[in-house]
């Protein structure tokens, strides 16, 4: 994807794009942190399930 499309997609969703949390839809094979840096999401623990919490946040552990 350019940039500068990428650019337009973060001015159009109020830069929520930025935010999404692309290592866990890498597990589907979509490749959609390419290009962007490896930090996980800084998330707020009281507004994640119990569930995600056991699943999904074991990833970056290992």
């Amino acid at each position: 994807m350019r940039s500068s499309y990428m650019k337009f997609l973060l001015r159009m969703t109020n830069n929520y794009l930025a935010l999404l949390n692309r290592n866990i839809i890498d597990t589907l094979g979509t490749h959609s942190s390419f290009g962007f840096s490896d930090e996980p999401p800084v998330l707020q623990f009281e507004h994640t399930s119990r569930k995600f919490r056991e699943t999904v946040l074991i990833w970056f552990i290992q």
